[in-house]
């Protein structure tokens, strides 16, 4: 035998297994507790000044500190359509429809967030 090859030893496959576990559940746990987007807030200057119940279908057209932006709700989906802002990353963020997502415009002080109730796809009786 070699000196360049090395033979794995128990407990290299373990940490390896655990690992693998650990990621597993990790990302089954983030799939399977979904949260559900129930309504979106649009805030600008710290102050709400639209609240939307999903699913709708609506645009709102905001006067922000440095000109416009189109927020556009579809269903369960919301995004920047346009905005004024000089780099427009808030409408390159793509659209959100989870609850804690958030859409942010720094220079027109303006931030969008959808909030919901969690829910899981497994109770109890399934566990």
């Amino acid at each position: 035998m070699g000196r360049g090859l090395k033979v794995l030893k128990i407990g290299d496959v373990l940490l390896a297994a655990a690992v693998l576990v650990f990621v597993g559940v990790w990302s089954l746990s983030r799939l399977v507790h979904r949260t559900v987007g129930q309504t979106v807030i649009i805030t600008m200057d710290n102050k709400v000044i639209q609240t939307v119940r999903l699913p709708e279908v609506r645009d709102f057209r905001i006067q922000g500190s440095v000109g416009e932006v189109l927020v556009r709700v579809d269903g369960d989906r919301v995004w920047v359509e346009t905005s004024s802002c000089p780099q427009k990353i808030c409408s390159r963020m793509g659209k959100i429809r989870h609850a804690g997502q958030t859409i942010i415009c720094v220079p027109n002080r303006l931030i969008v967030r959808i909030e919901g109730a969690r829910f899981s796809s497994m109770d109890a009786v399934t566990m």
